[in-house]
């Protein structure tokens, strides 16, 4: 019975989990970003209840690395755990052709969730 009620659990808080990265890509989506990975448990299938939403989003930005994700997540008033990574492209180039292990991994077992459609593109 204990088994059955982790279970419930797990799936209760995946369900509430996707519905509020809906809701956050749905936002996010209106700044036109280049793209928006998703990674961590989501993406793994591993929930527990400590599982977060976890996004790496690319996209043009004057402001310093932590300015600009603190400004989205004030802006996003996110209703579950998350954790945001904002990166521009110079910077998300740099760290993809960089020895990074952990970036990486986002990139390896991370999934694409948007990507702008360039203009001109059918």
């Amino acid at each position: 019975m204990a088994e059955l009620k982790v279970i419930f659990l797990k799936v209760k808080r995946k369900v509430s989990l996707e519905e509020e990265l809906e809701r956050v890509v749905s936002q996010i989506s209106l700044l036109a970003p280049e793209k928006i990975v998703l990674f961590k448990d989501l993406v793994r299938g591993k929930m527990s209840k400590n599982s977060e939403i976890a996004l790496l989003v690319v996209g043009e930005s004057r402001k310093k690395f932590w300015e600009r994700a603190q400004e989205l997540i004030e802006n996003l008033q996110p209703k579950k755990a998350i954790t945001l990574l904002y990166l521009t492209p110079q910077e998300f180039k740099a760290l993809s052709d960089s020895g990074n292990s952990d970036f990486h991994q986002i990139l390896n077992e991370g999934k694409v969730i948007y990507e702008r459609e360039e203009k001109g593109s059918n």
